[in-house]
This record gives C-alpha cells, sequence and structure tokens, in this order.
C-alpha cells in the first residue's frame, strides 16, 4: 500500500507506526510528557471543534453529556442550584452573575465564558481555578466536551 505521496490512506498498522508517540520521542522527552503532549493536543482539537461548530442562537436539546452539568446547575436565567444558572453564560465574565455567591478564586479568576475557557474548565475545574466551588472531577472525552460547550452557546 502507497503510504502518504499521492494518498491518504494508511493500514493500522501504518497508524501505529506514525501516529503513536515513537521510542526516540519517549526516550527524549519522557513517557510523562508524551502522555501530557498527547492530553494537550486532544484538549486544542477539542477547542478548535468547538469554535468551529456554527450555533443557531436557539436553546437546543441538551446533549446526554450535560447530564452531570444538570445536577448542579440549572439552565433557567435566574435559577440557580447548588452552582449557579448556566442561562446566558456564554460570553460573559466568570463569577460576576448576580445572585449566586461564587468562590473568591472564581470572581478573582479572570476568565471570560468562551469555547477555550469552558473547554479548559469543564475538562479540569480544579485545575483551571483551583480554590473554585466546583466538586465535578472534570469531563475527559473531546466529543462531551464539545456538545456541552455548543449547548451552552444556544442557551440565553
Amino acid at each position: 500500500m502507497q503510504r502518504f505521496p499521492g494518498s491518504l490512506k494508511f493500514s493500522p498498522a501504518d497508524e501505529a507506526e506514525y501516529l503513536a508517540p515513537s521510542d526516540t520521542l519517549k526516550s527524549d522527552i519522557g513517557e510523562r510528557e508524551v502522555r501530557m503532549y498527547a492530553k494537550n493536543a486532544a484538549f486544542a482539537v477539542a477547542v478548535a471543534l468547538v469554535a468551529t461548530q456554527a450555533s443557531s442562537g436557539e436553546a437546543s436539546e441538551a446533549p446526554a453529556s450535560f447530564k452531570p452539568c444538570a445536577v448542579c446547575h440549572s439552565t433557567t436565567a435566574g435559577a440557580n442550584g447548588v452552582g449557579p444558572s448556566l442561562a446566558g453564560v456564554y460570553g460573559k465574565r466568570a463569577g460576576t452573575r448576580s445572585g449566586y455567591k461564587y468562590s473568591d478564586k472564581m470572581v478573582q479568576s479572570g476568565l471570560t465564558w468562551d469555547a477555550a475557557s469552558l473547554t479548559k474548565f469543564i475538562a479540569d475545574p480544579k485545575g483551571t481555578v483551583p480554590g473554585s466551588k466546583m466538586a465535578f472531577a472534570g469531563m475527559k472525552k473531546p466529543d462531551d466536551l464539545i456538545a456541552v460547550v455548543n449547548y451552552l452557546k444556544t442557551l440565553k
């Protein structure tokens, strides 16, 4: 099978050879760094996909991946639960909505909720804003992150 010139088709063996971290890479920078590189690459892909997905401007039906969020958050404006309402959160500054007592760390975070910041926070709340009230461990699947962020974009 022809590899890359003239054709982007490749076999599973080629995939393992070209897409897996090489032994040279592993030895040069270490296994931990390779895993971190892969995690960062997956995060970057998720952010890029979220940023390019079109949103209709109307609230869509919540994706299945939003269920863990709905345990603590409402999508109705002003209806706070354990966490603040997520209605209209996209494009707003973190920790500034009235009617909810945010942690000092969230108020001081300086975040504005766009695709990148939401993706990063939902993937790793404690790592993104240490000391926030968010108890959720984080959403790890890029497709789930994309679905949730795109849904949050539609909430008005």
